[in-house]
């Protein structure tokens, strides 16, 4: 059973972007930082501390990804969070369905500087997803399983880190291993799928899942070659980032070790809470007989 509540920044971003909207990219930053997210320090924090833990400038980030199209993408921004705020009780509701654990938590609306569509972490001292409008819109996640699929995707590393008995950032920090993050989103599409049928909200077009079925070998010696060079797999995963022009091919891989897993008989619980040395050496296995090396 999940309890929740909502902190619902979206006024306050449709206040400061009246204020903004004219002026240059550079003064608008400022003013997101001043004017809106000062009402939200913590949300801030959050937000700068991903891009600095990552080695990016998150104002750059902000100037060259985000502010150069918001104009534009102003009227998907209103769409998204219309979906937000229409699905997130059904969302919940199928989530608890699926899983009967207990937890509470809070759903963060807001607009900001492109870490995410959704987010797994802690806020206020509570377990949080964070979702991101600016990305939804970015990515035109606008259905009804689209906004769903990515609650539930969330909430499913909540449920994660629950049944791990570890906080959502201690889950994030074990996500830095390349061979654990495979594991742990790919976790998460599962469930996702399960609740809602397989749907690809990563597929930028239609030929994407075909592809990914077709080069499964080479996205899986592609990332073994990564994981041996301790090169990094953002590539994989990344919104602005691709193997081969194809984005978010990582979620195809992890997805596709957890439906073995799943094959085995193990439930959703029982993959969850598997040891990570044990699941990180069944992942090198399974990505060196997707490559061919046995």
């Amino acid at each position: 059973m999940i309890k929740y509540s909502v902190v619902d920044t979206y006024p306050d971003f449709k206040d400061f972007w009246r204020s903004a909207k004219n002026r240059g990219v550079e003064e608008q930053i400022q003013l997101w930082v001043e004017q809106y997210m000062a009402k939200y320090p913590e949300l801030l924090s959050l937000q700068v501390s991903a891009y600095a833990e990552e080695g990016y400038s998150w104002r750059k980030i902000a100037r060259e990804y985000v502010f150069q199209k918001l104009p534009k993408l102003i009227d998907k921004i209103e769409l998204s969070y219309r979906g937000v705020h229409d699905y997130l009780p059904e969302a919940t509701g199928t989530f608890s369905r699926l899983s009967r654990a207990e937890m509470n938590i809070i759903f963060v609306i807001y607009v900001g500087i492109g870490v995410g569509a959704g987010w797994a972490t802690e806020y206020r001292g509570k377990p949080a997803v964070l979702l991101g409008l600016e990305n939804i819109a970015d990515l035109d996640w606008f259905s009804e399983k689209d906004v769903k699929g990515l609650i539930i995707h969330e909430l499913a590393h909540l449920l994660h880190a629950k049944v791990r008995n570890i906080t959502p950032r201690q889950l994030s920090e074990l996500e830095n291993d390349p061979l654990f993050i495979l594991y742990s989103e790919g976790f998460a599409v599962a469930v996702e799928h399960i609740a809602l049928g397989e749907i690809w909200r990563a597929a930028d077009n239609r030929d994407w899942v075909g592809w990914c079925r077709e080069n499964v070998s080479f996205l899986a010696r592609e990332y073994l070659k990564r994981v041996e060079t301790n090169s990094d797999v953002n590539i994989f995963f990344g919104n602005w980032l691709n193997i081969a022009g194809k984005s978010h091919t990582g979620y195809f891989l992890g997805y596709k070790f957890i439906r073995e897993l799943l094959g085995e008989g193990k439930s959703l619980e029982e993959i969850a809470g598997m040891d990570s040395t044990e699941v990180k050496k069944k992942i090198r296995e399974f990505l060196s007989r997707l490559a061919g090396r046995k």
